[in-house]
């Protein structure tokens, strides 16, 4: 993930002709991975210096969980009309997202919430 965000960060810097580079490492990534090499996407040279990402996905979709569980719980114990409760509720599941995710990632959020109502 790093070597990707490096390459795709020199397209700030360089313009198009850093594109050449990270296509190379997209296709070089995606033929290792059909070749099942998901140890070895890249070269050990390509990754020298680099630090590991880390993936902080687990940690929003519990927040996320837990904040959406938590409006629900608190929703349902006002006066609001049941009617009115379901509206509630999808509003804050909506607030939680954007909360966790953030305002370019707000989708990610909204995308857990369909799979959840199926």
């Amino acid at each position: 993930m790093a070597a990707l965000r490096q390459a795709e960060a020199r397209i700030d810097v360089e313009g198009t002709a850093a594109i050449p580079e990270l296509a190379r490492l997209l296709m070089k990534i995606a033929d290792r991975y059909v070749q099942g090499r998901l140890g070895a996407l890249l070269d050990k040279e390509e990754l020298k210096g680099l630090k590991p990402v880390r993936d902080w996905e687990a940690l929003r979709i519990a927040a996320f969980a837990v904040l959406t569980a938590g409006s629900a719980v608190t929703v349902s114990q006002t006066g609001l009309p049941e009617e009115t409760r379901v509206y509630a509720i999808g509003a804050c599941a909506i607030l939680a997202s954007l909360l966790v995710y953030g305002r370019r990632r707000v989708r990610r959020g909204l995308a857990l919430l369909t799979q959840i109502r199926g």
